[in-house]
């Protein structure tokens, strides 16, 4: 496997503002009803079929901040030709319906373009997509994750704990969704139906707001979004353990090259140099940090970098030092990673852990 990184914002922040976007514009159809503005003739079926936009649009997104090079492409709008269609019916019956001030005589006619059964299509689309595109994504975001934890030390590298975390609790709320939308027609009164659209509503009001809080948190920690690029050029090849293979003497191998010469201090130290320096194999050199635990490399370079910049502190000599200046010459070149890993080995922040001692 072979992946390889270069910043470009442009593609990830416009499927992003394109999400959000959409996400209001999904939140305007309950404020239609919320606001009794259904019932009024102007906007009685007033063209929102969108339903199905938001699931490519976040497979896309996380193309996006997964691959290397990623570019919009006519291609990718074969993602929305379901959205096209339902919008393209929504106007024809909004059009259709337009000079009817009568609210009876526009359902009438609405259900002359099977408006009643076209919604339920895209209800159903809308559900069917969302597994497919959630599978997909998560698929990615897996893939990457993998990739990252066994073969690259870089604390720069996002680890899109954020957009997993928001992807499990999409695939929660599709089951949510199928379960809500299977009592549809056994509930009383559609009561079925009033528990699926509070539940698709609520569930997009938390992801706009967790969406603009995550926006806030870049902008705040990097003045910049995080972005990054990944590219897979062939498939993983297993790294399952080579019994053959002596992993005691590659394990002392690799506790001589931290600990003596210090490999870690290389802020974007990979898998690839580290089996180099040591000269094994790239495939038994994971093997071998895996064995007998659950370590990974990243992991691994993360603990002797904590090991590192706590051993420096409490030395007299660096106190003119700041805490971010010292663990950026310790490998780390990122403040919120280090404060989130520090905490992560130790159970304490930085601040804390030092103020103890």
């Amino acid at each position: 496997m072979c992946w390889i990184f270069k910043p470009n914002k442009n593609s990830e922040n416009t499927l992003l503002a394109l999400i959000i976007t959409v996400l209001m514009l999904l939140s305007f159809k309950i404020l239609l009803h919320t606001f009794g503005l259904w019932q009024h003739p102007g906007w009685r079926y007033f063209p929102l079929a969108i339903d199905t936009t938001i699931q490519p649009l976040f497979y896309l997104y996380t193309c996006s901040v997964t691959t290397q090079h990623y570019l919009s492409s006519r291609k990718q709008l074969l993602h929305f030709i379901p959205t096209m269609l339902f919008l393209c019916h929504a106007f024809i019956v909004y059009i259709a319906t337009a000079k009817q001030g009568n609210i009876l005589l526009k359902d009438q006619v609405a259900e002359l373009f099977f408006y009643n059964q076209l919604k339920f299509t895209e209800d159903v689309a809308a559900i069917l997509s969302g597994i497919i595109y959630w599978f997909l994504s998560f698929q990615r975001i897996a893939r990457y994750r993998k990739w990252l934890f066994e073969s690259q030390s870089d604390t720069g590298f996002s680890e899109l704990s954020w957009l997993r975390n928001l992807l499990i609790c999409t695939g929660l709320l599709l089951l949510s969704l199928i379960t809500s939308s299977l009592t549809q027609n056994m509930m009383p009164s559609g009561r079925g139906y009033f528990i699926y659209t509070r539940l698709f509503y609520i569930y997009m009001s938390l992801t706009t707001f967790y969406l603009a809080y995550r926006i806030i948190i870049f902008f705040s920690q990097n003045n910049q979004f995080p972005i990054l690029r990944v590219t897979s050029i062939q498939p993983a090849k297993s790294q399952a353990i080579d019994k053959t293979a002596n992993y005691v003497v590659i394990q002392q191998a690799i506790c001589h090259a931290f600990e003596i010469d210090k490999l870690f201090l290389n802020s974007q130290l990979s898998l690839k140099e580290l089996s180099i320096a040591i000269g094994f194999p790239l495939n038994q050199v994971s093997a071998a940090i895996n064995y007998g635990s659950n370590r990974n490399f990243r992991d691994l370079v993360n603990k002797y970098r904590i090991e590192e910049v706590k051993k420096r502190f409490a030395n007299p000599e660096n106190k003119r030092y700041s805490l971010t200046g010292i663990a950026f010459d310790c490998g780390f070149n990122s403040e919120a990673s280090f404060y989130r890993i520090f905490r992560q080995h130790t159970g304490y922040s930085p601040k804390n852990y030092f103020s103890s001692k």
